[in-house]
């Protein structure tokens, strides 16, 4: 058998593996928000959990490698694209400031344990695949880890996740900072689940900027700066 082949098995097994932690995590997970409604939102958080479960064990036990990480290709870009949101909204939402950076704090790092497992781990294991081959099955795949029962004929729900995928590919592709998709992945859960009230022109505002601001500090000009 040539080494390729033998790769590429390991490859398979090695995304089957983190995908069924990851998804058994999930339910198991839902199922204890029923069994225990009292902590819905540990065993939701739980469930968040699951990509990375799965990215990790995957990572440790059959050895693979991540093509991404934590900063990518720039430190204080991430770091800088991190404080962004927590200074504007911070601004905005002063008289609550507190309630609204935890929330935000919240679901960011939800947004992060996601992404380890699909933009950091899964996107390293696909990519010399296809670009569209490669949003197809990462949004299939996100799309059943997703969903319940009454959501899998949902194609307005699978159609969000592929332009999600499409720009999330786009962005850790070109950065390969998992900080940088957590950011945009839990900015848009955090606004559109705490803030979507369109009498909240404010965060709407606010939203906008911050995205202006991030692309911007990866994809403006580079400015060089002299001490002297």
């Amino acid at each position: 058998m040539k080494i390729s082949s033998i790769l590429k098995q390991k490859r398979t097994w090695s995304i089957m593996l983190f995908y069924v932690l990851a998804v058994l995590i999930r339910v198991v997970s839902t199922r204890f928000e029923t069994i225990d409604p009292s902590h819905v939102k540990l065993w939701g958080f739980v469930g968040g959990l699951s990509p990375l479960i799965g990215a990790i064990v995957v990572i440790l036990a059959l050895r693979r490698k991540m093509k991404t990480s934590l900063f990518g290709t720039s430190v204080t870009k991430s770091i800088l694209t991190l404080a962004v949101p927590f200074v504007l909204f911070g601004i905005v939402d002063y008289k609550e400031i507190g309630l609204c950076l935890w929330l935000l704090f919240v679901y960011l790092l939800y947004a992060f344990f996601e992404e380890v497992g699909w933009r950091g781990y899964l996107y390293s294991e696909l990519i010399g695949c296809k670009i569209i081959h490669r949003l197809l099955l990462t949004t299939l795949l996100w799309f059943f880890w997703h969903c319940r029962a009454w959501q899998i004929g949902d194609v307005g729900f699978f159609a969000l996740l592929f332009l999600a995928s499409f720009g999330l590919d786009k962005l850790i592709r070109d950065t390969h900072s998992l900080i940088l998709v957590a950011c945009f992945h839990g900015l848009f859960n955090f606004y559109f689940k705490c803030l979507s009230d369109p009498s909240h022109w404010s965060s709407i505002v606010c939203l906008v900027i911050t995205i202006m601001l991030w692309l911007y500090i990866w994809y403006g000009p580079k400015v060089k700066i002299c001490w002297r």
